[in-house]
């Protein structure tokens, strides 16, 4: 098998994973009807951290990514990339995504939400430097077939 195609099955399985999230339009019903947290704090508390998957906005433009927490976390792993290595960002990725879900399901307070959020900024902007380093692996050749076989996992 060519390596290209052994990354971009990695790349495929790891971004499949990691963007596989069912529970995302449930999230307002959930920190609202479950969790217990107002509508108030909902939308202006908790979602500003980080709006890029806000239930509440996303139908207008679901490629809003920028927000307080993702914009300073994009500011830092661009640099930490290339300073501490690719890998161990995708790695920060994986764990953070994994906080999100342990801090959503077992946390109760604003903070923790507030928490969450921070977190799931931090999986984003991790997952840019994630892209950007499949390309660094892949020879410019395969360029096309990578984005178009990613842009189908992602999407």
């Amino acid at each position: 098998m060519q390596q290209w195609r052994r990354v971009a099955i990695v790349f495929c399985g790891f971004a499949l994973v990691c963007n596989f999230v069912p529970s995302e339009p449930f999230l307002t019903p959930y920190l609202l009807n479950v969790k217990g947290f107002t509508e108030d704090e909902v939308n202006n508390q908790i979602y500003t951290v980080y709006a890029g998957r806000c239930p509440l906005i996303r139908p207008f433009n679901h490629r809003i990514r920028w927000s307080y927490a993702f914009t300073v976390f994009l500011l830092i792993v661009g640099p930490a990339a290339e300073t501490v290595g690719y890998k161990t960002l995708v790695v920060t990725n994986a764990l953070a995504h994994m906080v999100t879900r342990v801090v959503l399901v077992w946390g109760e307070t604003l903070g923790a939400m507030q928490f969450m959020q921070v977190t799931y900024a931090l999986a984003m902007a991790c997952e840019v430097v994630y892209f950007c380093y499949v390309y660094k692996l892949v020879d410019a050749a395969h360029y096309q077939r990578l984005v178009q076989v990613s842009y189908g996992v992602v999407s």
